[in-house]
């Protein structure tokens, strides 16, 4: 496969950062770690505190 990766903007990547949808996805190697919001392909590799 031969496509480009697009990373979100800084914006956009605050947004789903705090959102409710990303905080109650498991962390990686969860299988449900991964999952499409928005149009963005969000991969939770584990939590922060910020």
């Amino acid at each position: 496969m031969d496509y480009s990766i697009v990373l979100c903007g800084e914006s956009k990547w605050r947004e789903l950062k705090n959102s409710d949808q990303v905080a109650q996805m498991p962390a990686f190697p969860d299988p449900d770690c991964i999952a499409m919001i928005d149009g963005v392909l969000v991969v939770k590799m584990g939590g922060e505190s910020e």
